[in-house]
This record gives C-alpha cells, sequence and structure tokens, in this order.
C-alpha cells in the first residue's frame, strides 16, 4: 500500500471513540473513502502495534509509535497529518470532574498549577528539546521518533496551557466534524466546559502571564 486510497477492504485498526478515530475519519474522506470502504477494527495503539508486527491487521491509525515500527522496517508510513492540514490533527485538554472541583477547590488548583509548571519546563526546552525527547520515550516510543515527529514544531505554543481562542475554535471545530462523522449523536457548546479561574490564579501567582502569547483562531500567536 502507497496511499491512504489503497485501505479500501483492507483490515484497519483505530482506537475508537477517540480524537484518533475523528481524525481517521476525516483522512478516509479526503482520500474517497469512509469507515464502510475498509474493515475498520477497534484497538488501542500497544494491540496495533503488535497486529501490524503479525501480519493480523493491514493498517493502523497512530501516532508517534508507527515511526519506529518503519524505522525497524516493519511497516511504512503512507499518510503523516505533521506540517499538513491542521483539521487532521487533534487537540488534548486537562479536564476535572464538576464535583469534585466543587468539593476540593484547593487541591483543584494545586493540580492546575502542577500542570502549568509542566508547560513552563516545556516552554524553557524550545531551543534545546532533547530533554524532553528523552523524557517521552518512558511511555515506550523511540527517542528518534518524537524527534522526528517534532521537527520544525514549536513546543512552547504546542503545549500551550492558555485558554484562548484556538482552543476554542478548535474544539467547536471538532464537535460539529464529530456529529458530521456520526461520532456522537448531538452537538454541545464547549464554552460551558470551560471554567479558567484556576488557569488564570496560577498564572498570576507563577508570574507567568506573559510566557506565552494568546493564539487567534488559526493558532498564531498574536502580536
Amino acid at each position: 500500500m502507497r496511499s491512504v486510497a489503497d485501505l479500501r477492504g483492507k483490515r484497519v485498526a483505530v482506537a475508537k471513540g477517540t480524537a484518533t478515530h475523528l481524525a481517521a475519519g476525516k483522512i478516509l474522506e479526503q482520500f474517497g473513502l469512509t469507515e464502510k470502504d475498509v474493515r475498520l477494527i477497534n484497538m488501542e495503539n500497544n494491540v496495533a502495534t503488535a497486529a501490524i508486527v503479525t501480519g493480523d491487521i493491514d493498517a493502523a491509525f497512530g501516532g508517534s509509535n508507527w515511526l519506529g515500527l518503519r524505522d525497524q522496517g516493519v511497516s511504512r508510513v503512507i499518510f503523516r497529518t505533521t506540517g499538513g492540514d491542521p483539521k487532521f490533527t487533534s487537540n488534548s485538554t486537562f479536564i476535572g470532574n464538576e464535583e469534585f472541583i466543587k468539593r476540593y477547590p484547593e487541591i483543584t488548583q494545586r493540580v492546575v498549577k502542577t500542570v502549568l509548571l509542566a508547560a513552563r519546563w516545556l516552554a524553557e526546552q524550545e531551543s534545546k528539546p532533547e530533554p524532553v525527547y528523552q523524557l517521552w520515550t518512558r511511555t515506550g516510543f523511540t527517542y528518534a521518533s518524537y524527534k522526528e515527529d517534532w521537527t520544525n514544531e514549536s513546543m512552547k505554543y504546542k503545549t500551550s496551557p492558555l485558554i484562548d481562542p484556538y482552543l476554542y475554535a478548535r474544539y467547536e471545530f471538532q464537535i460539529t466534524e464529530a456529529k458530521r462523522l456520526g461520532l456522537i449523536r448531538q452537538t454541545f457548546d464547549f464554552k460551558e466546559w470551560v471554567e479558567p479561574r484556576f488557569l488564570e490564579a496560577a498564572l498570576r501567582e507563577l508570574q507567568l502571564e506573559t510566557l506565552w502569547l494568546p493564539r487567534d483562531e488559526s493558532g498564531q500567536p498574536k502580536g
């Protein structure tokens, strides 16, 4: 197989109900396919990795882990989202249970502060990210995979903790896409899920209000 278009009728793995599943639907669509055109199998990354090696599946959607398999000569990467159309990518966000937040606001604040400290450390490695790649190898992915995947990417802004116009725009788009592709039955208002006061308090406490510039809807830092 040389292209996503070649997946028609093939056994394709993806972790269903995840952001990767949503991205997979849009990627298939780009090449004139739908989920019904492939034999979509529900598998998480570790299982799919083993299944690729044993030949139990023909392809899989995933992340940096596939670069390691490619380097071993086990697989071929036929499509990547890096440096391409942002509609194929996904975001990750730290969320909390509303009941827990109301009952334990001090603990919630402490957790958010810790997340912010981690984001600051990542931002500090912008020019020399090697320690980050080394730390991330604890996930089981290779150092080389992370280095390749993050080439020409800004670690500071790709891991920005800010709740800015870009974050709102991305989630509003993804919610609409999830509904269109049948992953969810109804849309919802992302703004109702947002509570910025803990982040704002942590930014003030750590004096980090100016470390990250808010991004506009296209993802470009303002100013």
